[in-house]
């Protein structure tokens, strides 16, 4: 393990990171049921892929919704704002995030 922060109930640990043309970090989050949680814009190009391992979330981004369970796959430009609000059940996700490499 990396990293682990933990924001109230949700817990973000960081599970591996990689440089090359573009910087990649492999995340989990855990969020608990009927949790809205906001995730900061990141640098330009970046693109994130949320696998859902368990649960389900409802990912919204600046001017899409999609409701997720598990099993799903979403990937996105993740420089513009985007969030995640679960309901009756807390959810884990794989995030993995592709920043184009300066």
């Amino acid at each position: 393990m990396l990293a682990t922060a933990i924001d109230g109930d949700i817990q973000r640990e960081l599970l591996v990171r990689v440089r090359g043309t573009h910087a990649l970090k492999s995340w989990r989050l855990r969020i608990p049921r009927h949790t809205s949680f906001s995730g900061v814009p990141h640098a330009s190009g970046t693109i994130e892929q949320l696998f859902i391992a368990s649960g389900a979330v409802r990912a919204e981004l600046e001017d899409a919704a999609s409701d997720l369970a598990a099993g799903d796959l979403l990937s996105f430009a993740a420089d513009l704002p985007h969030a995640y609000i679960t309901a009756d059940e807390p959810v884990d996700i794989h995030v993995l995030l592709a920043t184009p490499s300066r």
